[in-house]
């Protein structure tokens, strides 16, 4: 079924993208040989916040909101000037744009191009990336995935999640084996601390 393999690719495309806060969680969990399912549930903790994967829920709702508005460019561009956010646009890793975005997207269109949700996100898009100078992220990508093939409400957080509980099983299996202590590094480059005398 073509559409099951969209749904395939969108978990894979989801599946691993550099040391999120979930996978340091995950990564934790692991070592202090939790079972899977708690390496899963640390994951899915870090990972439902509005910044990360949920928040292919707020492109969801804009999806929504803009269905209708026609011609889209204006209706992006009153958007805004309103001051509402443009969400599923831009990555800070990919300034040229999302890889795993464009792998979707791209799927779609071979499949579905005469759809008319599909017509209607790929517009949306063009309208979106036009107005901001920012090209579809994953976020944007798993929303038109579910909105082209009428899964429910939620799906897009459900593919990503699903797509990176994959992998943070095998990194936990991996921990199993080798036992060795994840030490994740970092170093704070926020404002300085005031002292107070």
């Amino acid at each position: 079924m073509a559409g099951s393999r969209r749904v395939d690719v969108a978990e894979a495309a989801a599946e691993r993208h550099r040391e999120r806060l979930e996978t340091i969680e995950r990564d934790d969990r692991g070592h202090q040989r939790a079972s899977p399912y708690g390496v899963v549930i640390a994951g899915l903790a870090a990972l439902e916040g509005p910044k990360h994967g949920g928040a292919s829920t707020r492109v969801e709702s804009m999806l929504e909101s803009m269905r209708h508005a026609r011609p889209l460019r204006g209706a992006m561009a009153a958007r805004l000037r309103r001051g509402e956010s443009v969400d599923g646009f831009g990555h800070p890793l990919y300034p040229d744009g999302d890889p795993r975005a464009r792998l979707l997207l791209d799927l779609l269109g071979e499949r579905y191009a005469k759809s008319a949700e599909y017509r209607f996100v790929r517009e949306l898009a063009q309208a979106a990336t036009s107005a901001t100078g920012e090209h579809p992220n994953v976020d944007f990508a798993l929303a038109a995935v579910a909105r082209v093939l009428e899964l429910p409400a939620g799906s897009p957080l459900m593919l990503f999640a699903i797509g990176r509980s994959v992998g943070w099983i095998g990194h936990a299996i991996e921990q199993y084996a080798t036992g060795q202590l994840i030490r994740p590094r970092a170093k704070y480059v926020g404002v300085p601390a005031v002292r107070s005398e």
